[in-house]
């Protein structure tokens, strides 16, 4: 699955009138140890659909075990992806599904810690622990 914004995200600016802004993409592969989500770009309010549809769908699709967020390659995470964490998290525990994510760099873990979200959620070091559950 490959689930782009389709947009170009085009914002006006001085200069020659555009600036691109890095769209969000998100590709789920499912192995027999679980589900990974990958995800790239900037979540922000524009992009932050892309991550929630990509999520839902997972959920949906992924039928026990362990659900992998793999962050590695995002930019940028605004408050409302965040939310969208939260609120996956209780969706996937809902249906029995253990929600893991690698935030891949110090400033997503930053934002995890200062939030406290990174005692709600799984939080690993990379996918190959958040698969197999080693902390």
């Amino acid at each position: 699955m490959h689930t782009d914004d389709g947009a170009d995200n085009v914002d006006s600016d001085a200069g020659d009138g555009t600036v691109q802004r890095p769209a969000l993409s998100a590709r789920q592969e499912a192995s027999a140890d679980g589900t990974v989500v990958a995800v790239a770009g900037e979540v922000d309010l524009v992009t932050a659909p892309v991550l929630g549809e990509a999520l839902t769908q997972a959920v949906e699709t992924t039928p026990r075990g362990v659900l992998v967020l793999d962050l590695t390659e995002v930019s940028f995470l605004a408050s409302v992806g965040l939310m969208l964490l939260v609120e996956h998290r209780q969706r996937c525990a809902d249906v029995g599904l253990d929600l893991r994510v690698v935030p891949g760099n110090k400033a997503i873990v930053r934002l995890l810690n200062r939030t406290g979200l990174n005692v709600v959620l799984r939080v690993f070091d990379t996918v190959a622990d958040a698969l197999v559950g080693r902390l």
